[in-house]
């Protein structure tokens, strides 16, 4: 499926409750993770999935949701998770070059979708606007990103090369919630069955108490999507 059939399909649902949208299974689901997401954020990855599913996307373990674009489901005012760090690291110690990474490829054409969460009730929500990324390797804000990532991928290789943990780091290098920069890395996981969280490996060396994502900042929801929709 294309980009342009999902926005023909966003045509038809945008506005419409999640209620007139799903059946009943899934609308239990999303309650009952949206109970947990108050506290973990469980919420946001199944809002995602329902959205496929009511475009006709079909779920698959390919980089990208689409033939000619990822698909990211968000709310406004919080950051958006990218990909698992795990996936990324053979490329980070070995230094490939952002325009090269499976990160570039992955967010270099991003169909960006609001959910408006502003009901308590999760079956009242809905999809509410769209914004289409097209990085262009020259752009402003691909240099941007590909410094930022950058910066991020040097500090995690010092840190494996050192045996030193992960921890929350920004496009900038810092861990400041002031930080100018969109991308970041931050935990992304869950406990298990004996309340436990799961450690980043890499070549059988623990580099991180829990597991890792590449996210965009709040920050970049601000400038870059809600400022042109």
């Amino acid at each position: 499926m294309k980009c342009s059939d999902v926005l023909k399909r966003f045509e038809e649902i945008k506005g419409v409750a999640f209620k007139e949208l799903c059946e009943e299974k899934d609308l239990q689901e999303l309650i009952d993770f949206a109970g947990k997401g108050n506290r973990t954020g469980s919420d946001k990855g199944k809002t995602g999935k329902l959205f496929e599913s009511i475009c006709g996307l079909d779920p698959s373990s390919k980089l990208v949701d689409l033939e000619d674009a990822e698909v990211k489901t968000y709310k406004k005012g919080q950051p958006i998770a990218i990909s698992m760090l795990q996936h990324m690291l053979p490329e980070i110690t070995k230094s490939v070059k952002f325009s090269e990474s499976l990160l570039c490829k992955k967010i270099e054409r991003t169909l960006f979708v609001s959910v408006n969460k502003e009901n308590n009730n999760p079956i009242e929500w809905f999809f509410d606007e769209f914004y289409l990324m097209d990085l262009q390797e020259q752009s402003e804000l691909f240099k941007k990103l590909e410094q930022e990532y950058k910066i991020i991928s040097d500090i995690i290789k010092f840190r494996y090369d050192n045996d030193k943990m992960l921890s929350t780091i920004n496009g900038d290098g810092t861990k400041s919630k002031t930080s100018k920069s969109y991308l970041q890395i931050r935990t992304k996981d869950n406990k298990d069955s004996n309340g436990n969280y799961h450690s980043t490996i890499y070549n059988g060396k623990i580099i991180g108490k829990r597991y890792y994502a590449f996210y965009f900042r709040n920050l970049f929801a601000r400038e870059i999507i809600e400022t042109t929709v």
